[in-house]
């Protein structure tokens, strides 16, 4: 081995820099309450339910708070024949408030109202979804863990509603596609008073 080979390497001299923290990112965790605020603004999230050795099905849904629990509308089909073998379910709601965008992930048990003074008392007969397919079963849910988190909104957008923000490419400054390259006639030949595109 020769000197050179046995010389340190100059470019490990350094310990590589650690990798940014969540916090020094600008990303904070919510607390149950403000999941809670933030659950409370919105009536449309996505519920996973479990199938047996299948992948879960995911649903958007329409959903109102009653004492800290979910009350959802459903018809006869997948979702109530997953009861018969698990009560499980995952709640997932995400958004935007301008400066930030934050996400909300509820794990609890669902289980399907029978009684009509514990429907009238949660006020599910008032629930509207937006799928116009009638639906005549009630369905509660329990969260046994919920949390959240909160991160920088790179592009905030002015006009963002919560729900919708128009981004801008760095890639075209904004625009929705690159500038067309100019097309232009050929010149004139010099000297002869012919244009080289008319056909002879």
């Amino acid at each position: 081995m020769t000197a050179a080979e046995g010389a340190p390497n100059p470019y490990l001299r350094r310990a590589a820099p650690a990798p940014p923290t969540p916090a020094s990112l600008g990303v904070r965790e919510l607390s149950a309450d403000e999941c809670w605020l933030l659950i409370r603004r919105q009536s449309l999230g996505r519920f996973a339910f479990p199938q047996r050795e299948r992948a879960p099905l995911v649903f958007p849904m329409n959903y109102l708070v009653f004492e800290d629990t979910l009350i959802v509308r459903s018809t006869p089909g997948t979702k109530l024949e997953n009861l018969l073998h698990t009560s499980l379910v995952t709640f997932e709601l995400d958004g935007s408030d301008r400066a930030h965008w934050w996400s909300v992930v509820m794990e609890g048990r669902v289980r399907r109202m029978d009684a009509d003074d514990e429907i009238e008392q949660t006020g599910a007969v008032d629930l509207v979804s937006w799928n116009p397919v009638p639906k005549f079963d009630f369905l509660r849910i329990t969260p046994t863990l919920i949390t959240g988190r909160r991160f920088p909104n790179p592009t905030p957008n002015p006009a963002s509603d919560g729900h919708r923000v128009l981004w801008k490419s760095p890639i075209d400054n904004g625009r929705l596609k690159p500038s067309p390259i100019p097309h232009l006639p050929p010149a004139r030949q010099r000297g002869t008073g012919m244009d080289p595109a008319t056909p002879r």
